[in-house]
């Protein structure tokens, strides 16, 4: 049984936990990452650009599965976000000037998926709004 929201409360509430809960996945997922990197874990002998792609699609599996069974477009938008900061980072010539093409290709299609599933909430939401025809 899902909660019934008032426009207000949509807002004021859900949309600061949504934003809220967003960036601690996305730390979560990095703070996991530079702790394991600390420790001096190989990666099992997997090169690190590979891991960066791992690691890229568990993020948009989790942001997709989060989206879809909360139904909260503003959770997967947070993770877009993250996701356009790698493709930054990875294309400025002060950082990695596009020296790891797969992270950067892994983090664009993910950010496409993310906006696929935005306009399937969207349309799934208005087409429960839209009274059919007749």
């Amino acid at each position: 049984m899902g909660a019934h929201f008032s426009l207000k409360e949509k807002f004021f509430i859900r949309l600061p936990f949504s934003i809220y809960f967003g960036w601690i996945t996305v730390v979560t997922i990095a703070n996991v990452t530079t702790f394991l990197v600390s420790l001096g874990w190989d990666g099992f002998g997997i090169a690190e650009q590979i891991w960066t792609v791992i690691v890229i699609i568990i993020g948009v599996v989790i942001a997709i599965a989060t989206m879809l069974s909360n139904r909260d477009i503003a959770y997967g938008l947070v993770i877009a976000w993250a996701y356009a900061g790698i493709i930054i980072k990875h294309t400025s010539p002060a950082e990695f000037a596009g020296q790891y093409p797969a992270v950067i290709a892994t983090a664009s299609v993910s950010i496409a998926f993310v906006f696929i599933v935005v306009g399937f909430l969207i349309f799934s939401k208005y087409r429960k709004t839209v009274p059919a025809s007749s």
